[in-house]
């Protein structure tokens, strides 16, 4: 004897068997789940860090700053130069702030804005949400947002 059942739908079935309400519902969770795991995925990478001062020491390590600085801008193209300035002047846009400077390391280079309050928040989500795409990262520190170009 074989035994019936009513399903989610109200429909007599066999236990074993859904309705196509049930996998309907199951995919259109399904693709929402997919579709915020992407949006979170989209958004830029963010890192917080802590530095310490340099103490009286400061204006040294802030003179050897700038000569490797120069010294690793040539390992750069023209291409990631003007990227480099472009995010620059966008930040300008976006922040109200002491100053915007670009310091060049070994393998990216820093865009760093200074003692930075947001002045525009649309334009600086769809500027971070690009950015994430092209592999910018973002670093938040006590002195200020710095952005690494790659």
């Amino acid at each position: 004897m074989e035994f019936l059942a009513r399903n989610a739908c109200g429909v007599k079935s066999f236990p074993q068997e859904t309705c196509q309400k049930e996998k309907f519902d199951n995919k259109l969770v399904w693709m929402y789940n997919s579709f915020i795991k992407l949006i979170k995925e989209l958004k830029m990478q963010q890192v917080e860090t802590e530095y310490k001062s340099a103490g009286h020491f400061a204006w040294f390590a802030a003179k050897d700053a700038r000569q490797k600085s120069l010294a690793n801008k040539t390992r750069f193209s023209n291409i990631q130069l003007a990227k480099a300035d472009r995010v620059s002047l966008a930040l300008e846009l976006v922040y109200y702030c002491e100053k915007v400077t670009i310091d060049y390391c070994k393998k990216w280079i820093r865009v760093k804005v200074h003692k930075a309050q947001i002045k525009d928040k649309k334009s600086l989500a769809l500027l971070e949400t690009d950015w994430g795409n092209q592999g910018i990262v973002k670093v938040i520190t006590d002195q200020g947002i710095i952005y690494r170009v790659v």
